[in-house]
Formats: structure tokens, sequence, C-alpha cells
């Protein structure tokens, strides 16, 4: 599938950022996201989660792919697997009166899922895949980009919208992730410390 070629997206409105490469379970219930879900996976076309701020602004999205309809129940819900593919700027709605879902015409943006990681970056995500004994997960002598690394370290749904909205600027993006690598290091060296605290008594 060539999602740069698509400018119209069906969109699935969900409070919910999905980075290239991740996959996601969804449970559809909705009858306009049935017909979404069943149009997408017949034409064998993406969607969309938009990037929503609080106050419900914002016009940029994550482009999805449906990878598996994992269950069917007999009153039509599904239980499905998606995969972020992209991101994409809403141009302008588009209303399509034999659709119940709504749609948008997008630009679909350019990402660098394949720039690699700093050593400083490479240095502190294999520090922590050591601390969590996962090392081999993640060979050392293999490169790692940072998208790779950011669908590995667990990244808050807040995270994940800031690691988009930085795609042009992976210093920033490079930052977030060591903010978070740092934090979870933190949380780990607090639970042994509890932990031996203890067994000491």
């Amino acid at each position: 599938m060539d999602i740069e070629n698509i400018s119209r997206l069906g969109i699935f409105d969900l409070n919910l950022a999905v980075l290239p490469g991740e996959r996601v379970p969804l449970h559809i219930f909705e009858p306009r996201y049935k017909q979404l879900i069943a149009d997408c996976n017949e034409q064998n076309i993406p969607f969309c989660i938009p990037i929503r701020e609080k106050n419900g602004s914002g016009n940029l999205a994550c482009v999805i792919k449906v990878t598996s309809i994992d269950e069917m129940l007999k009153d039509g819900r599904m239980n499905i697997t998606v995969e972020g593919v992209g991101l994409a700027r809403a141009l302008s709605g588009y209303e399509n009166p034999s659709k119940i879902y709504n749609q948008i015409n997008a630009e679909i943006l350019k990402i660098n899922q394949n720039r690699e990681a700093s050593a400083g970056l490479r240095i502190k995500f294999d520090n922590y895949c050591s601390a969590l004994e996962v090392t081999e997960l993640f060979p050392m002598n293999l490169p790692l980009s940072i998208y790779e690394i950011a669908n590995s370290i667990g990244l808050g749904n807040r995270e994940k919208k800031r690691f988009l909205k930085a795609r042009l600027l992976p210093h920033v993006q490079e930052n977030i992730l060591l903010n978070h690598i740092n934090l979870s290091n933190a949380v780990m060296e607090q639970e042994d410390m509890v932990i031996d605290g203890l067994i000491l008594n």
C-alpha cells in the first residue's frame, strides 16, 4: 500500500496517538466505525486518528492501516489490530452522503522512520534494556532507529503526541525519549531500593 498517494482519509475520532510501526488492538462497535473499518479493509486503504489538543484543536492525524480483523461478533462488533503507518495534515473536511463516518482531504507528511538513534541515546537505551533484562531483543551491534526505540519504551499518549509533532526536530524527539528512559530508570531504582529494604528487614 502506497500511502503517499492517499489524499482522502476516513476519521476514527479517538484520543489515541499511534506511532509509525506501533500495533494497537481496537474494539469496533459504533456503526460509523464498523463502516469505516469495512471500507478500509475491503479497499486496502488507511484511515486516520486525529491528534487533538485539550481544547479539541489540531490539524495533525496519525495514519493507520488495518493489519487484521481478529474477531467478528454476531452483532457486527469486531476486534481488530491496526498499525501506525505515518502522519497527515488535515486540509479540509470532505462530505460523502453515502458514508456515515467523517472524512478529510489530507496531506501525507514525510517521516524519516529510519533515522538512526544517536550514540548517547543508544547507550541510554542499551542500559535501560539491560536493567529490564531484555538485551537479546535489541542486539547492540545492530542499528536502531529513534522510532524503534519510541515503540519499545512505553511512551504515554501525551509523549507520543509530542514526539510526532517534533518529526522535523530529531534532537527534540531524542530528548523526549531520553527523558522517558531517565524517568523509567529512576522508578526502577526506587523499586529496587524498596525491595532491598524489605529483604533487609
